[in-house]
């Protein structure tokens, strides 16, 4: 999602196993828009074209994959209204510390203040250590050493930090993790959350596909722009090829992969221009993070083939809102930051009075969202001047204190 505060870099804190990415959003994390800590990264870009759907062919499988994509994504066009269904906890939870691991860039240190603001809703007390580009397993372990009760950490895989989960597990230390995919298997490995992590990511790639069959009636021809080296986006291309696969037998889909340095230097746009005019029968744009779309509305037009692809994508920031309500784009994701920090928090006090569960954890890690078509509520969103338009269901907080018996 891109903020409107051009210094913050961002998308969900997407680093690729541990090396930083320098992504930066125009609008701003997930404007998160891509990898809030980065730095970079290089290679060529990587091109994929294949009709993934299944040999049937016939009119009644084309009219069934519509209206079975049209059924998925009917859920996901309309504003969430409450939290998913989630069990009070028994009691308040008792008092603990949070080490939370941050990057040095002023997004990171935005998200964690949403977690801090959960934490001390619990009535708890949270500790910030900044972490280095490439080295999350150095703060994580001033955290143990400091003697926190819990860790919160946000992008980073548990493999980049492999010596530190270790002693998380020894001392018996609980992990929560953020957009990252590892599972949280609680006792089992030490993590007891992954909130807007792989399986998220996964389902938001079904459903947007499922929005582009139904939109093009079974004929979409889609290229997906994504930086294949966060796991996360890969997850949610993942998801994309499915939703294709099922639901859609004339459909095409291509994969344009491109890499951080890609971005660094604006690239993208001139490759996705380049792309297009060497697959004219595209005619869906997708985009797995927001800030790789940065440039793409004026590139097109000068290509003369703005209008010609419907563009849409994950984790919108007031940017690709604005286009939006212009009509130059066509549907953009509306990922809540603030409240998935909160699902952190929430998951961190069902620990604490031990009332967690895997099937809680998995259904919290789920976070609202919805897909943005309204022009006029796409206006509203591309206007603000809030970092993440849309922060969640709205009394959220109050609900998760209810939740928590702090309210």
């Amino acid at each position: 999602m891109q903020l409107r505060y051009p210094a913050l870099r961002a998308s969900f804190w997407r680093r690729p196993h541990g090396r930083r990415s320098a992504v930066t959003a125009s609008a701003a994390i997930l404007a998160l828009g891509v990898a809030a800590c980065g730095g970079s990264g290089s290679g060529t870009v990587s091109h994929q074209s294949a009709s993934l759907a299944s040999n049937d062919t016939s009119s009644a499988s084309v009219t069934q994959g519509v209206a079975a994509a049209s059924n998925a994504v009917q859920p996901f066009l309309t504003e969430p209204q409450s939290l998913v269904g989630l069990r009070s906890l028994p009691s308040a939870p008792p008092k603990k510390t949070v080490g939370i691991v941050s990057c040095s860039e002023p997004l990171c240190q935005l998200l964690a203040g949403y977690l801090k603001d959960a934490v001390s809703a619990l009535g708890w007390k949270s500790d910030v250590v900044i972490a280095t580009a490439t080295n999350p397993g150095q703060a994580i372990q001033q955290l143990i050493d400091a003697g926190v009760n819990y860790i919160a950490e946000n992008a980073y895989d548990a493999n980049t930090f492999t010596p530190q989960m270790l002693e998380l597990k020894q001392k018996k230390i609980p992990l929560f993790e953020i957009a990252s995919t590892d599972p949280a298997d609680g006792p089992g490995n030490g993590i007891y959350a992954d909130i807007s992590g792989g399986t998220s990511q996964y389902q938001w790639g079904e459903i947007e596909t499922d929005w582009a069959i139904a939109q093009s009636k079974g004929h979409a021809n889609i290229l997906d722009v994504n930086i294949p080296s966060y796991p996360v986006l890969e997850a949610q291309a993942n998801g994309e090829r499915a939703a294709v696969k099922q639901n859609c037998p004339h459909c095409q889909f291509h994969a344009l992969n491109v890499t951080v340095n890609d971005l660094e230097t604006n690239a993208i746009p001139g490759q996705v221009v380049s792309y297009l005019q060497s697959n004219p029968g595209i005619n869906y744009l997708h985009f797995t993070d927001p800030q790789d779309s940065n440039g793409i509305v004026p590139a097109l037009r000068a290509a003369g083939l703005l209008g010609k692809v419907k563009i849409y994508g994950s984790s919108a920031q007031a940017a690709q809102f604005a286009q939006v309500a212009t009509g130059q784009e066509a549907a953009w994701q509306a990922d809540p930051q603030p409240q998935a920090f909160w699902a952190v928090a929430d998951q961190m006090a069902r620990v604490a009075t031990r009332s967690w569960s895997a099937p809680e954890a998995a259904k919290d890690a789920l976070v609202p969202w919805f897909l943005v078509t309204d022009k006029a509520r796409a206006a509203t969103f591309g206007k603000s001047t809030q970092p993440y338009p849309w922060a969640g269901p709205a009394g959220y907080q109050t609900t998760y204190k209810h939740l928590w018996n702090v309210g």
